[in-house]
C-alpha cells in the first residue's frame, strides 16, 4: 500500500497554511522551546495518569498547543513517507561528540540523521495510532481522568513524542 502525505492541518492554529514539513518545523520552534514542547507533553502524561485535572486557566493552552503538535507529527509522518526531501537538504551531521547529543532519547546514530528517529518511530507506529494516543492522553488531562477515555496495552510511550520532538528540534537548527 502506497503511503500518501498528510494534511498538516496548520489552519487550526495560525492564520498561515504551511504545505512543508520544513517550514511548519521551523515555525514551530519559533513560537516555543523544544524543552517547551517536552514539559508540555509530560505535563499532559502526568496529569492524565494521576488523575488530576490541569489547571482550568490553562485549558486553551492545552489545546492550542495539542493542535501545534498534532501537526507536527504529521509533518514527520510527511517526511517518512518522503525522504527524498531530507535527502535534498543535507540535514545530516556527522562529526557528532558524546557530549553534543545531550538529546537523551536519540541514538548517536539519530543524532547524526534525525530521519533515522523518525522512519523508527513509523515503522512501528501508525499515524492513525500515534495521534489517538496523544488525542486521549490530552483528553484525561482535560478530563481528569483516565477511566472514561479509552487506552491500551499498545498505546503509544511518552519516550515516542520526546524522539519525535528532538528529532525535528535538530533538522530546524540544520536548517539554520
Amino acid at each position: 500500500m502506497k503511503k500518501k502525505t498528510l494534511s498538516l492541518q496548520t489552519h487550526l492554529w495560525t492564520r498561515s497554511c504551511y504545505s512543508s514539513s520544513y517550514e511548519l518545523i521551523s515555525q514551530m520552534f519559533d513560537i516555543a522551546h523544544l524543552d517547551y514542547y517536552k514539559k508540555e507533553v509530560l505535563n499532559y502524561f502526568h496529569f492524565a495518569f494521576q488523575n488530576e485535572a490541569y489547571k482550568e486557566e490553562r485549558v486553551s493552552e492545552v489545546i492550542f498547543n495539542s493542535y501545534v503538535l498534532f501537526s507536527v507529527f504529521r509533518a514527520c509522518y510527511n517526511i517518512y513517507v518522503r525522504p527524498n526531501g531530507f535527502e535534498k537538504r543535507n540535514l545530516l551531521h556527522e562529526e557528532v561528540e558524546e557530549r553534543d547529543y545531550y538529546l537523551s532519547s536519540l541514538s548517536r546514530e539519530e543524532f547524526i540523521n534525525p530521519y533515522l528517529a523518525i522512519k523508527s518511530i513509523y515503522d512501528i507506529v501508525e499515524i492513525e495510532e500515534l495521534e489517538g494516543t496523544f488525542s486521549e492522553i490530552v483528553r484525561a488531562t482535560l478530563l481528569d481522568s483516565l477511566e472514561d477515555v479509552y487506552t491500551d496495552e499498545r498505546s503509544v510511550q511518552i519516550m515516542t513524542y520526546f524522539k519525535l520532538l528532538d528529532a525535528c528540534w535538530l533538522i530546524n537548527e540544520r536548517m539554520k
